[in-house]
């Protein structure tokens, strides 16, 4: 009973509220419930757009000469390949009065299979669903050396197959290779010898050879270039011996007050750990010096502007409290985005202070984002994010 005059009376309720609401003007009525939500509009922030007292301009007081064209990586996460091209050409160009464009492509289509092949014959985790790990990074080191495994190829002497580093292209791909090498594994752990557990991946690894024929196109064992016959590797060593050089890093640490200390001493490469105060002196010193320059830098969209390429913390509406943490914090709590490496080709000065306000940034994503593919690095972005610079050290 008690029910039923509860119901009865909160039917009448809502019925004259519905009444009083349907009696008011469509457009009172509605702008009297935006105003419970709204902030008014003097009061509004835009979080996460750009100040619109924002000063940015496109001047740099030093750039290095690079080509101009800007390639786009596109799906494959293969940055790192992108940058070191980048630096080569420059190189190239500076060295040869004249151009020279390489196939990244090239590059990041045999990443990509080395990485898938390799995943057949790979040490099995206890849980599968972790196995299957088709990720493109890499490190400095491990990225140049990539480079010199797999030789390089001149842009004019091979042309990849349109589109085959779009998302959907790329994701279509990785579908039909998880199912070869799962179908691999089920036949591996099932085979009684090891020549048959071989026989089983040399299928594998030749029908994912197929694929990748048929999505990216036949690699270039050999081409010829200027009239005469090279493979990939005596390609790079003829036109690129730099390759061979030693590197040099530089790598930001955590601590802010950290002293210069040399953290690796190889053949292959020196590394020099600092404070970010070494590393911002010491970037814009080998620019001067003629250095062609890798960054690794933690890509943070929340502070990029891709119309224009701006990359700035306080350039950006934050609210109070949520700017991003400090480095060694970043690092404790996982909170630092994923990693990106590009081409550093100038910086700008501030004329009263002789300190850095941007660098400039050569892209891997293509003409349309940032401006024309290049992006704008400002200080205060550069010294919470970047982690390393490197160059050859010839």
């Amino acid at each position: 009973m008690l029910n039923r005059v509860y119901c009865k009376s909160m039917f009448i309720l809502v019925t004259a509220v519905t009444v009083f609401f349907t009696a008011v003007p469509q457009a009172v009525a509605v702008n009297s419930c935006q105003s419970l939500f709204e902030t008014p509009v003097a009061e509004a922030k835009t979080y996460g757009q750009l100040k619109q007292n924002f000063s940015h301009n496109s001047n740099y007081s030093y750039e290095v000469d690079v080509d101009p064209e800007i390639k786009n990586q596109c799906s494959l996460g293969t940055c790192h390949l992108y940058a070191w091209s980048s630096n080569l050409e420059s190189m190239y160009l500076k060295k040869n009065k004249e151009p020279m464009q390489i196939s990244s492509d090239y590059l990041s289509a045999m990443h990509w299979r080395e990485v898938v092949i390799e995943l057949i014959t790979k040490e099995q985790k206890e849980d599968l669903t972790e196995q299957f790990d088709i990720s493109l990074g890499s490190t400095t080191l491990v990225s140049r050396n990539l480079i010199r495994k797999y030789g390089v190829v001149p842009s004019e002497s091979w042309q990849s197959k349109a589109g085959f580093n779009l998302s959907a292209s790329v994701q279509r791909a990785n579908a039909y290779f998880k199912n070869i090498i799962a179908r691999a594994w089920i036949d591996i752990s099932k085979a009684g010898s090891a020549n048959e557990k071989l026989i089983i991946a040399v299928k594998a690894r030749h029908q994912i050879t197929e694929i990748f024929n048929g999505i990216v196109g036949r690699y270039p064992e050999k081409f010829v270039y200027r009239g005469k016959e090279y493979t990939p590797i005596s390609f790079q060593e003829e036109f690129f011996p730099e390759l061979q050089s030693p590197l040099m890093q530089h790598v930001v640490s955590a601590e802010r007050k950290a002293k210069v200390s040399l953290t690796n001493d190889t053949a292959a490469i020196k590394t020099l750990t600092g404070n970010i105060d070494y590393i911002e002196q010491k970037l814009k010193e080998m620019l001067d010096a003629g250095k062609m320059i890798y960054l690794t830098y933690t890509h943070d969209h929340q502070f990029v502007d891709k119309k224009t390429g701006i990359m700035t913390i306080s350039g950006f509406e934050i609210p109070s409290g949520a700017g991003p943490l400090r480095r060694a914090d970043r690092e404790t709590y996982g909170l630092d985005a994923g990693g990106h490496a590009v081409h550093v080709v100038g910086y700008d000065l501030d004329s009263k202070t002789n300190k850095v306000i941007k660098w400039k940034i050569k892209n891997s994503w293509g003409q349309d984002t940032g401006e024309l593919g290049y992006y704008h690095m400002y200080a205060d972005y550069f010294r919470a994010f970047a982690k390393s610079f490197s160059y050859y050290n010839d």
